[in-house]
C-alpha cells in the first residue's frame, strides 16, 4: 500500500459529464490504498478461507481462466469487493479517496498528466479480444502518489452511492460509484480521473473489478 498525505483538490471537472459537475473543493485526511488493484492470486486466498465467494467465469472473466493469478479479479460486484476489503483488515476507497488518489493536488486530467492516454495503460483492447492485463504493467502511468492502473484494466468499486452531480440538490441513487476506465474503452473521455458510472451491487462486469484503502 502507499500511504497518501492529507491533502485538498479541486473534484470534478467542468469539461465532462453533467454528473462531474459542479467542480469543488474537497479535503481529504490520510489514508493508504493498494498500489495496484486486487489480483485474482489475492482474491484466491480468501476464498480458499472461506471468506469471500467465487466470482463469475467465462466471458473475459479472469476467474478460473489459466496464467490470470497476477491480472486484476474482475466479475466481482460491489458485496465481493467490500468482502474482501474487510477480510484484508481495509475497506473500499471513497469516492474522494479514489479521485484525490488519482488525480493529486495539481488538477491532472489522468494519473499520469494532461497528455492524451497512449500507451500508459491497459485500454482499447476490445477489438482484439485481449482482456485485462497483469496488474502493474504501465508503470509510465504512474500517478503522482505512485499508484499503478488507475486508468484502465477494471474500473473499480468504490464505498459510495451514485449521485448524477455534485449539486446540493442532487438525486441519488442505490448503484454504487465505480472509477478509472476499463480495458475495454476505446474512448479517452471515459480514462479520465474524473469520469464516474454507477453500478448496481450486483453487477459484475468484465472491465470491473476493485482495489482497497484504509
Amino acid at each position: 500500500m502507499v500511504r497518501i498525505p492529507t491533502g485538498t483538490f479541486l473534484m470534478g471537472s467542468d469539461f465532462g459529464d453533467a454528473d462531474e459537475e459542479p467542480v469543488h473543493r474537497v479535503t481529504v485526511p490520510a489514508f493508504e490504498m493498494d498500489v495496484t488493484e486486487v489480483t485474482v492470486a489475492q482474491y484466491t486466498r480468501c476464498v480458499d478461507a472461506a471468506q469471500c465467494t467465487e466470482p463469475d467465469s467465462g466471458n473475459f472473466c479472469n476467474w478460473a481462466s489459466p496464467g490470470r493469478d497476477n491480472h486484476p479479479i474482475n466479475c466481482v460486484d460491489w458485496n465481493h469487493a467490500t468482502t474482501y476489503c474487510k477480510w484484508a483488515g481495509k475497506r473500499l476507497p471513497t469516492e474522494q479517496e479514489w479521485e484525490y488518489a488519482a488525480r493529486g493536488t495539481d488538477g491532472r486530467v489522468f494519473p499520469w498528466g494532461d497528455s492524451d492516454p497512449a500507451s500508459q495503460l491497459c485500454w482499447n483492447r476490445w477489438r482484439t479480444k485481449e482482456g485485462t492485463c497483469p496488474v502493474g504493467s504501465y508503470p509510465s502511468g504512474a500517478s503522482a502518489f505512485g499508484l499503478l492502473d488507475m486508468a484502465g484494466n477494471v474500473y473499480e468499486w468504490t464505498s459510495r452511492r451514485y449521485c448524477d452531480s455534485y449539486a446540493a440538490n442532487r438525486n441519488c441513487t442505490d448503484s454504487r460509484v465505480n472509477r478509472g476506465g476499463g480495458w475495454s474503452d476505446e474512448k479517452p473521455s471515459y480514462v479520465r480521473s474524473s469520469f464516474r458510472l454507477g453500478g448496481n451491487p450486483t453487477l459484475r462486469g468484465n472491465n470491473l473489478g476493485f482495489r482497497c484503502a484504509r
